[in-house]
């Protein structure tokens, strides 16, 4: 049995056990492959905790996708540019190997869009901030990030100050305005968008959000996280399937 899983906290409502549970009986793997969620706050030897689980690999979410890549092994190039890993899999020798698959699965996303903007605006500094600014970063975009821990390039209240209508991509990389609380949106001064400016909210669940809604009131394009979620877990499952799924199924070792 192959077992993977989600680690974070909270996993609630989240997306990932039923898509990888029915791709794992879609695929004819049911019995061969597992996948659960395992609600995490907090885990002081990751490679450990998952040892004892018998886990294979891993997605990870909020809020360990930084501390993951911190104890990983190796990574890929996406997960060191950005300081995080939200896909874990155990290599052939028994070391772990943490990949960012945010990145490309973000990138993916804005194929049509990337040369519509120069310059953009990341509410957040966590781990999926850290890929989405790795990400654009990666196409020659000027990246500014918002935060109000002081991580980032400035504070919220600095926006009333900026040139806010230059940034052509404003992407909301926190969890306001996630289900249920989806009243709540980032503090950002949303008369002063304009027009063909880009609101991404990586909220996938409403499908549009109060920072989406109020975008669109304003003339903006508006995009939710939910083809985002897609490509990046399309991504996990590649990795996954390639490392030890594909050999088990076959009976190759």
């Amino acid at each position: 049995m192959v077992r993977l899983g989600l680690i974070g906290f909270p996993l609630v409502h989240s997306f990932s056990p039923p898509y990888f549970e029915q791709k794992i009986e879609s695929s004819g793997l049911g019995g061969k492959v597992e996948y659960r969620p395992y609600p995490l706050r907090e885990t002081e030897d990751l490679k450990k905790w998952l040892k004892l689980r018998g886990l294979k690999g891993v997605n990870v979410t909020i809020p360990h996708k930084r501390k993951a890549a911190a104890e990983m092994d190796e990574l890929d190039n996406w997960a060191k540019a950005a300081g995080s890993a939200n896909t874990l899999c155990e290599l052939s020798d028994g070391r772990w190997k943490g990949y960012n698959t945010d990145a490309p699965g973000f990138l993916l996303t804005l194929h049509n869009e990337l040369n519509k903007f120069d310059k953009a605006l990341v509410l957040g500094t966590g781990g999926a901030a850290t890929a989405v600014m790795a990400a654009l970063k990666s196409r020659g975009k000027a990246v500014n990030a918002v935060s109000s821990s002081g991580r980032g390039d400035f504070g919220y209240e600095k926006l009333q100050e900026i040139d806010f209508s230059g940034f052509g991509l404003i992407v909301n990389c926190t969890p306001l305005g996630t289900f249920p609380a989806t009243r709540e949106a980032p503090d950002i001064p949303y008369d002063r968008l304009k027009p063909g400016q880009i609101l991404y909210d990586l909220v996938y669940n409403p499908s549009e959000t109060l920072f989406l809604k109020r975008g669109k009131e304003r003339g903006c394009k508006t995009k939710n996280g939910y083809e985002m979620l897609i490509n990046q877990a399309e991504h996990s499952w590649h990795i996954w399937h390639t490392a030890f799924i594909q050999p088990q199924s076959t009976g190759k070792k």
